[in-house]
């Protein structure tokens, strides 16, 4: 709908009936949604009045932004001799509803044509390569960029940086991060997040200190949540503290807290992280999936299910995550009953069709000693991933019945997939208890399999711990909610 300011500019609009195009931008502000796009859109044209090159550049973004970038695309192709700024905009729109090949292609076409690009086509290039990992068109496009001594600008020295770090290219990232003049807060954060979520833990984190400290550039939210992934790696509290601590005082938004917990439970202190759920003034679904997660990543499995009947008690909104967890918790304790309720709730939100809610309910019915509706949720899975077969061996392996988790296995391999290292750590539980069954020393196989597949880590399998547990999920699907 369109507001009342709206609707009061749109009859000054058809009152006034001049060239002026002074209306149009704010009559487009008002749209809230697709049908009152359309409709003020239907009025310019109608009223006879001009569109200006402009006014079609925000029609051509907003289309987009409610995910009708074939209605952009039309604009666009109405407009002969489009000038620079119906490129740009159209290169955008292909970016923001996911059709990266389109951008490139619009781009390619944009060059061939003649028309020079600026420093926002490039940057709006650069962000299609970096989406698809494309690198090798995203080098072709630094070469032209080089061409016309561009790299200096700081939107597309960013755009390069996140590029290299996006396609593991650390070397040459950090080489255009050191070569730009002026660094805003955004290039920073990129350099940071690059390294933190890489194996140079250390280095986002004197790159972090080094910005603020000596170049005394101010960190944002962004700054803080970019630095999360390598303070998990590294668990040192002596590094989580005083980011704590910057987080209060500059009451920091929710999605920072929610960080907070995720840190704080990886690093082992679930007990840190719940006390800062529960001073959250305001809490989301992502927080209440996040203390979830954190307190099944650290074993708290009944905290895990009482926090999830408290949720159920008052109406909050449960994601995935919470339902993941919460599945886990079940399992772990062997509470059937408690699996089931959840397995009703699963089904009554519709979130069973979800690849890691199902797998993750075929984990507590294994572990609760339900192989038989294991096996009745497996074959209701429509298409089966790698993600779907690993989890249902592991299922088995994990709840002590290995020649069922070797049938699937068996079966898997009928089907034509390859197993990945994951499939592999899933199986390998099984083949374990088998063979210390046969001799009674289940190293033996531990060498074996090392020799055909040695990027598989068996550290926990020397503590007897090896198993492809639920939990991973939980700490990915924690991070992306406390990412975005």
């Amino acid at each position: 709908m369109i507001s009342r300011h709206g609707f009061r500019l749109l009859r000054s609009f058809h009152s006034l009936f001049s060239p002026s195009t002074d209306h149009q931008h704010p009559l487009l502000a008002s749209c809230k949604h697709l049908n009152s796009l359309l409709q003020v859109h239907a009025h310019f044209i109608t009223s006879g009045l001009e569109i200006t090159c402009s006014t079609k550049s925000h029609l051509i973004n907003l289309y987009a932004s409610f995910g009708r970038c074939d209605l952009s695309r039309l604009i666009f192709d109405s407009v002969q001799n489009a000038p620079g700024i119906l490129w740009n905009s159209m290169i955008r729109a292909y970016n923001t509803t996911n059709q990266y090949p389109e951008a490139i292609q619009l781009f390619d076409l944009m060059m061939e044509r003649g028309f020079q690009p600026d420093k926002y086509t490039f940057t709006f290039a650069l962000k299609a390569c970096t989406e698809m990992l494309d690198l090798e068109r995203g080098l072709r496009i630094h070469n032209d960029i080089s061409r016309r001594n561009l790299e200096c600008d700081v939107f597309i020295g960013t755009g390069l940086v996140t590029l290299y770090c996006k396609t593991s290219d650390l070397k040459t990232a950090r080489k255009v991060f050191d070569e730009m003049p002026k660094k805003d807060v955004v290039a920073w954060n990129a350099m940071i997040s690059g390294l933190s979520h890489s194996s140079e833990h250390s280095h986002a984190l004197d790159l972090f200190r080094y910005m603020q400290f000596s170049c005394r550039v101010e960190p944002n939210s962004v700054s803080l949540l970019n630095l999360f992934p390598a303070i998990c790696k590294l668990k040192d509290m002596k590094i989580c503290k005083p980011i704590h601590a910057f987080a209060y005082r500059r009451e920091c938004p929710i999605s920072v807290y929610n960080g907070l917990i995720d840190t704080y439970s990886k690093c082992g202190y679930s007990s840190v992280a719940h006390q800062i759920f529960i001073q959250m003034r305001v809490k989301d679904d992502v927080s209440w999936g996040t203390i979830l997660s954190g307190h099944a990543y650290t074993g708290n499995f009944h905290e895990v299910l009482n926090l999830f009947g408290y949720m159920q008690t008052e109406n909050v909104k449960i994601n995935k995550v919470s339902a993941v967890s919460a599945l886990l918790g079940a399992g772990e304790v062997q509470d059937l009953d408690k699996g089931k309720e959840i397995h009703d709730y699963i089904i009554q939100e519709r979130m069973d069709s979800d690849v890691m809610v199902a797998t993750s309910l075929m984990t507590m019915y294994a572990k609760c000693g339900e192989l038989e509706k294991t096996k009745e949720l497996f074959g209701e899975i429509h298409e089966r991933d790698l993600i779907a077969w690993s989890a249902v061996i592991s299922a088995f392996a994990q709840s002590g019945h290995p020649n069922e988790a070797l049938s699937v296995f068996r079966d898997m391999q009928h089907e034509n997939l390859p197993p990945n290292n994951v499939t592999l750590v899933s199986v390998l539980p099984a083949c374990g208890e088998l063979m210390s069954k046969l001799t009674g020393n289940p190293k033996t196989l531990c060498v074996s399999c090392w020799k055909q597949r040695k990027s598989v880590s068996f550290t926990r399998y020397r503590l007897g711990l090896l198993m492809f547990q639920s939990i991973t999920w939980f700490s990915v699907l924690a991070s992306s909610s406390t990412s975005g």
